[in-house]
């Protein structure tokens, strides 16, 4: 299986937006793709601008068609006017991300 963690700052207005629309719709494309295994979302107490967000598939190439998916790229840049900084991600096998950000994957704004 392969894991995605991902790191999203959002203002406010952003985390709303997240949470009632952007989250829901992201879900229901994700589900139907070949080898999606499952998603979720977690707030960080200590980071009131971060979202998580864990994406898992079977294997690299399910994973690879979903980030080819022309949908794909369209929903992260919905969040584009809502971020606070630039976003985090990490892909692995192991099933825990790296705790030292510095080892993640950073998308500039």
């Amino acid at each position: 299986m392969i894991f995605v963690y991902v790191k999203h700052y959002l203002s406010a207005n952003g985390i709303k937006y997240f949470d009632e629309t952007w989250f829901p719709h992201v879900e229901s494309i994700i589900q139907q793709q070949k080898g999606y295994r499952g998603i979720e979302t977690t707030k960080q107490p200590d980071d009131p601008e971060c979202v998580n967000i864990t994406v898992k598939f079977a294997d690299h190439e399910t994973l690879d068609a979903w980030i080819a998916y022309p949908d794909h790229q369209e929903v992260i840049n919905d969040l584009d006017k809502y971020r606070t900084r630039p976003w985090h991600w990490f892909r692995t096998e192991n099933k825990y991300a790296p705790k030292n950000i510095e080892e993640w994957n950073e998308v500039p704004l």
